[in-house]
């Protein structure tokens, strides 16, 4: 995880609650936290599902959306055919 990342989300946390925007601070808290999650878990593996770095991806997408105020646009398609639970791969690739 890259440190840039982690001190951008957190003075985006600390805006929101400055600005007294409680909601956004408790969704962007929240995604965070599950992504934070998500992040120490695959470290320890080798391997990880590939369902679970799409999840990754997601998360990040999502909390970089959210501190540009949806300002960018993004789409993950994975094809019907992909085995997302059984497609292995090293963490955070």
């Amino acid at each position: 995880m890259n440190p840039h990342f982690l001190f951008n989300a957190l003075n985006s946390i600390q805006e929101f609650i400055i600005l007294n925007d409680k909601q956004q601070a408790n969704i962007f808290m929240g995604k965070f936290a599950d992504l934070m999650r998500l992040t120490l878990d695959m470290s320890n593996k080798n391997e990880v599902v590939l369902e679970d770095e799409i999840k990754s991806i997601k998360l990040y997408l999502e909390l970089e959306a959210l501190r540009f105020e949806e300002q960018f646009a993004y789409e993950i398609v994975v094809d019907e055919s992909v085995a997302v639970t059984e497609i292995y791969m090293p963490p955070m690739l």
